[in-house]
């Protein structure tokens, strides 16, 4: 099992208690996917290799509201006592750091969402029917263009993380995609011959 642990970590509220940051970091690496740490403090302190006493003072300290959090969710606490089991804790925002998309991954999605409506487009064109739902994929990728992303990727970005309809995304697409017979199998090639 693997955890995602975002650099902002060294710069938060945790940032200057080394021991602290340790401890939570191993919190997390004992976690399950849904972020609960099921586990005794005793087990813990085993599976850590750190001293019950460093374990226990470590709990206690997360467990604390923490006014220089930047999430407000439960107070800043970083976890909370898992109900119903005497033991375990819940990492509080567990969730929202593992779903969080990296850059890479959201160029690869808006790529692919480019690509599936251009087949849409082309079958709409061609007067053929659409199929509904997601097309099949492509093995090739589009490529980024010289300056850093796709045309129009960051308003479509903006929109999709904002919660817009499939229909004003597929605008956004639509919009911002180069003119008829600069689209080439691999991907977008630009004007002036170079690849984009």
């Amino acid at each position: 099992m693997y955890v995602k642990i975002h650099n902002q970590i060294l710069d938060g509220s945790l940032a200057n208690d080394r021991k602290l940051r340790h401890l939570f970091m191993d919190l997390l690496l004992c976690s399950d996917p849904d972020g609960n740490v099921m586990m005794t403090r005793e087990a813990i302190s085993l599976r850590i290799r750190a001293p019950l006493e460093e374990v226990d003072w470590g709990i206690v300290e997360l467990q604390k509201p923490d006014a220089g959090s930047l999430s407000p969710t439960y107070e800043g606490r970083r976890i909370v006592r898992l109900d119903g089991h005497g033991y375990g804790w819940k990492i509080v925002n567990y969730e929202y750091y593992r779903d969080l998309k990296s850059e890479r991954q959201r160029r690869d999605d808006t790529a692919e969402r480019v690509r599936r409506f251009r087949e849409r487009q082309a079958l709409k064109e061609a007067g053929k029917a659409v199929p509904d739902g997601l097309t099949p994929k492509k093995r090739g990728r589009v490529r980024k263009s010289a300056g850093g992303s796709l045309p129009g990727e960051q308003a479509y970005v903006q929109a999709q993380r904002g919660g817009a309809s499939e229909e004003t995304l597929d605008s956004l697409v639509a919009t911002s995609l180069p003119p008829a017979g600069q689209v080439s199998g691999a991907g977008l090639t630009g004007g002036n011959g170079g690849e984009a």
